[in-house]
């Protein structure tokens, strides 16, 4: 009989067997028992040629992250029938995926895993962060990294001064006098001795050349810094006056790149060997990340959402330094930054178990009328479109046109309904 670790196939059904495959690996493993009824009896499946060669394409082409199986048994039993057993193991980078769905077995049930928690749940069995780091001590721990960690936690309020020992066990950074995967990639000396695929390459290119390029392979913290200020050097700037002082900010806005650069760090996949990377381009930046969403969508990170991290060993650091929040606010907050700097919203994309976000340089123009009403709207603490209209000359239509506009670029927040509204600066 079928259970939660063993599934009998009547044909080599590609779709079916794909999603089998990743419920067991989200689970305790089983096998894939092809050729057999539902009561196991042996009957036997035609084999077209190159069909087993094609299903073990798809296996490692479109499960992510990929995952080793291995065939147990092929046997003919003569007039071109089949009999094949198919080895999954329990998965150690949960959780995997098919076609973007994660899938679990319940019984002898392969389900299509629906809500947040219970992805969560999947994570919190094999975290790569939380795992033992193999043959690295406290002496691999750079104690000037963690003290720099010790302070920022401080200065943001999230945490109260702990000595290096309390940072290390309260944060399960140690765990039985053994250091983490997450100890290493935050305060190791030497990650690259650990993990040679640590890494976060920053590139600036005008006109198809590379002018500069730099691989920063320090500590996740010092490594956020790092790839800021290579950012910082190379981005587009917008100058501006202010009481009669010179002001210079980023395209696209610094909030918005620190987000996508601490992203990219705390949710990739450590187990692909590629690295992160940062383009500077004259149309856009670009951060990119092995390693896709877990129990989301691309459209759920424009809106509030849960925050499923892969590490969630790094996030929780990263937090209480400040540089993130936890509650699934970072991509709306980017949102908006690039709104009211009149840039487009971000893009992000996943595609080959890689997350690609685009931050766009071009800006929105606003026209000489509605520049007005921001200036306007600057003086005042709200206001309603009709007041608009004897201020501008202009119709209500044409009123409520310009601030709708306005609305939508992120630049003011409305609140009331119909003649109620009024409409305010962000």
């Amino acid at each position: 009989m079928e259970d939660e670790e063993k599934e009998y196939k009547l044909s080599l059904q590609e779709e079916e067997i794909l999603k089998t495959i990743v419920a067991f690996a989200n689970k305790k493993g089983g096998r894939i028992f092809v050729g057999y009824d539902d009561n196991g009896t042996e009957v036997g499946f035609h084999l077209g040629k190159g069909k087993l060669e094609k299903l073990l394409t798809l296996i490692s082409r479109e499960i992510v992250p990929p995952i080793s199986i291995s065939i147990e048994e092929l046997r003919e039993m003569g007039k071109n029938k089949f009999i094949l057993v198919l080895h999954v193991p329990e998965g150690e980078n949960k959780p995997y995926f098919f076609k973007g769905h994660a899938f679990i077995r319940k019984g002898n049930i392969t389900s299509k895993v629906l809500h947040p928690s219970e992805i969560k749940s999947l994570i919190s069995i094999f975290p790569f962060d939380s795992r033992i780091c193999e043959d690295a001590t406290i002496e691999d721990l750079d104690t000037k990294e963690i003290k720099k960690f010790i302070n920022l936690s401080v200065e943001s309020g999230r945490l109260p001064r702990l000595s290096i020992d309390d940072v290390l066990t309260k944060l399960n950074l140690i765990k039985k006098g053994q250091i983490t995967n997450a100890a290493i990639l935050l305060f190791g000396k030497e990650i690259q001795r650990f993990f040679p695929n640590y890494a976060f390459k920053c590139a600036a290119v005008v006109g198809g050349d590379v002018i500069d390029v730099v691989e920063f392979t320090t500590p996740i913290l010092t490594c956020i810094e790092e790839v800021i200020s290579f950012f910082i050097k190379h981005a587009k700037k917008e100058v501006s006056f202010s009481h009669a002082r010179r002001e210079e900010k980023t395209i696209p806005p610094l909030r918005a790149v620190r987000e996508a650069v601490v992203n990219a760090l705390i949710h990739r996949d450590y187990c692909h060997p590629s690295k992160n990377h940062l383009f500077i381009k004259k149309s856009e930046v670009l951060i990119t990340n092995p390693g896709v969403l877990y129990g989301l969508e691309i459209n759920d990170l424009y809106d509030m959402h849960v925050s499923v991290p892969r590490n969630p060993l790094l996030a929780r650091v990263c937090y209480l330094a400040g540089y993130i929040e936890e509650l699934g606010l970072g991509t709306i907050m980017m949102k908006k930054e690039m709104e009211k700097n009149l840039l487009q919203p971000p893009k992000f994309i996943q595609k080959n178990h890689f997350f690609f976000t685009h931050l766009y340089t071009k800006k929105r123009e606003l026209t000489p009328r509605q520049k007005e009403i921001l200036k306007i709207l600057k003086k005042r603490k709200e206001i309603k479109a009709k007041e608009l209209c004897p201020l501008l000359n202009i119709s209500l239509s044409t009123a409520k046109r310009d601030l709708d506009t306005l609305l939508k670029y992120g630049l003011v927040e409305k609140t009331g309904h119909y003649r109620a509204s009024k409409y305010y600066l962000i």
